[in-house]
């Protein structure tokens, strides 16, 4: 992979944003509204973080939407909880009119990233190599990869499918069309709005 990918108009960054999510694409926005020179490093190959990441059917913001709308590009809406491609296509738009994309490198996994006193740098390790920079910013947000499957007795008998909402895509209800469902729910979450889904 070539050390240009790690560039900004083949200079080094002044700071680097781990993550292309909601918090991402702000930070971007005011440094270049500052003129400072930074990458965003997103793993995924698009932006949006959660928003993109999480399709299950029904997934929605459980919170005003105000809260996921930017000062320097409201969102307007008539209604107040809205769908996550909503607000995914959002953020694609906010990232597409202001041009961020010049500063955002999509499949750049960070492994590792440690400050150099000596250097007065951070050096921050990828699966594309290594990049320094004045400053750090952690913007990757703090939802796991990985789903959270419980524990629960007599799982190991259990003959029937088990499904994490986070193995779904959008709109895909085929897997519970015939059949009889339990929803194990750990807390008051995303699954009660997939209860609604499910019963479709």
């Amino acid at each position: 992979m070539s050390a240009e990918l790690l560039t900004v108009e083949g200079c080094a960054p002044e700071v680097i944003v781990i993550g292309a999510g909601v918090t991402g694409i702000a930070v971007s926005y005011y440094l270049s509204k500052a003129n400072i020179r930074h990458l965003v490093l997103e793993k995924s190959q698009e932006l949006g973080g959660l928003w993109s990441a999480q399709r299950w059917p029904g997934i929605r913001c459980d919170s005003l939407i105000v809260k996921y709308s930017y000062s320097f590009r409201p969102f307007l809406s008539d209604q107040c909880l809205v769908p996550g491609e909503t607000i995914a296509q959002y953020l694609r738009d906010a990232a597409s009119e202001l041009g961020m994309a010049k500063n955002i490198r999509f499949g750049v996994e960070v492994a590792r990233a440690d400050y150099r006193g000596d250097e007065q740098l951070w050096r921050v390790e990828t699966n594309v190599g290594t990049v320094r920079a004045r400053f750090l910013v952690n913007a990757n947000g703090y939802f796991a990869d990985a789903p959270h499957v419980p524990a629960f007795a007599g799982r190991e008998q259990f003959r029937g499918k088990i499904v994490h909402l986070r193995e779904l895509d959008r709109g895909e209800r085929s897997v519970f069309e015939g059949k009889r469902i339990l929803l194990r729910i750990e807390l008051e979450s995303p699954e009660l709005l997939a209860l609604e889904e499910a019963a479709r």
